[in-house]
């Protein structure tokens, strides 16, 4: 079964692309500027909360946070 896996956090491109910073997400969530980083770097992968979080403080899609690619499930 094919299943869409996270292949790149797009959260460092969204930012720069609005002249936004890490530090200025991680203000606007709650969340720790090191765990937004570690988002941004994929050490972590968000739950759907945080993500919808995130997502919403951006205005984008859930689905936009991250670059996906459908690979084999085993």
């Amino acid at each position: 079964m094919l299943v869409p896996v996270p292949t790149r956090c797009r959260i460092p491109e969204i930012l720069r692309s609005r002249g936004l910073t890490q530090s200025w997400l991680a203000d606007k969530t709650g969340l720790s500027r090191h765990r937004v980083s570690d988002y941004a770097r994929m050490v972590r992968i968000m739950t759907l909360q945080t993500a919808y979080m995130v997502a919403t403080t951006l205005h984008v899609q859930v689905g936009e946070l991250y670059v996906w690619e459908w690979r084999e499930q085993e």
